[in-house]
């Protein structure tokens, strides 16, 4: 198990000790959408809310943990990479997927730290907090997105270089 793995796992228990924590003492029907200034728009039960998060925790896990996977088993033709050719040659293939794995979990751990972030300030703001979602969720996603940006390049500039290079 790779360490990103490891992070994504113990991120999903943090998540569920939330769950189990606050569960009990949030209302029902609870406040589960919010429009730009932090408004209550939409309402779900509590039981539809974590459902609704565990569903998207597990799709996470598929998309982030699993889908790189099944690279190994992909024909080359069909993995859009720069210098895919070269990256995914006889010698360099397991190399170059155990490095795709390995970010893409790093990917999946950042995008699981978002939504335990927003699923606190949505707690929070249940528990009455009123400035739970005042100006935090736009700090949180310019993370998240700075994040995003600085993977990305960071990934497309591994490779697109080569050996030669």
């Amino acid at each position: 198990m790779t360490t990103s793995q490891r992070a994504f796992a113990a991120l999903i228990a943090v998540m569920m000790v939330q769950a189990v924590w606050y569960y009990p003492q949030l209302p029902d029907p609870m406040a589960s959408h919010f429009d730009g200034a932090g408004h209550a728009n939409g309402w779900s039960s509590k039981m539809a809310f974590f459902l609704i998060m565990l569903g998207t925790v597990g799709a996470m896990a598929l998309l982030f943990l699993a889908l790189p996977k099944s690279f190994r088993r992909m024909p080359t033709n069909w993995v859009s990479l720069p210098n895919r050719d070269y990256w995914l040659s006889n010698e360099r293939r397991e190399e170059t997927i155990g490095r795709i794995e390995r970010e893409m979990g790093w990917f999946g751990v950042a995008t699981l730290v978002l939504l335990i972030i927003i699923q606190q300030m949505t707690i929070n703001a249940n528990l009455g907090s009123a400035d739970a979602l005042a100006y935090t969720p736009w700090l949180v996603m310019g993370g998240y997105l700075l994040f995003t940006a600085v993977w990305t390049i960071r990934f497309v500039m591994y490779f697109t270089r080569t050996g030669g290079r």
